[in-house]
């Protein structure tokens, strides 16, 4: 069965009701759908690489408005740092437990990390991630 909606001022859609009190079967005659100004919706699934922003009018129709997914940004030296370290209270025990043990096991864990990803060098015009 054909879905019909209209486009409201927000983007939502606003479907054709199946009933309407006193009158039979209005859903089910086009006519009277399509006189009360609303469209065939169409639902397609979105392309690869594709997704959907909202709808729009094609061909007298409702057609779902696809846009290009936008590629992935790798993450920053610094996000992938604020990921790798322990949480906060771990790396309090940590230091508490070398001062006791005379170790420095978080010294060696942050220090892991920062070799992992390390700081990149900055040159001249390259500001990204200083």
């Amino acid at each position: 069965m054909t879905e019909y909606a209209k486009i409201l001022e927000n983007g939502t859609l606003e479907y054709a009701p199946r009933d309407i009190p006193g009158v039979s079967n209005w859903g089910l005659n086009e006519a009277n759908v399509l006189a009360a100004g609303y469209l065939p919706v169409d639902f397609t699934a979105a392309p690869e690489g594709k997704q959907q922003t909202g709808c729009k009018i094609e061909n007298s129709r409702i057609v779902p408005d696809f846009v290009d997914i936008p590629p992935m940004q790798e993450p920053t030296y610094i996000e992938l740092r604020q990921a790798a370290y322990p949480p906060v209270g771990d790396q309090l025990d940590m230091i508490y437990w070398d001062q006791v043990n005379g170790t420095d096991i978080w010294r060696q864990t942050i220090a892991a990390i920062k070799a992992e990803y390390p700081k990149p060098e900055i040159t001249e015009g390259n500001t990204e991630n200083a």
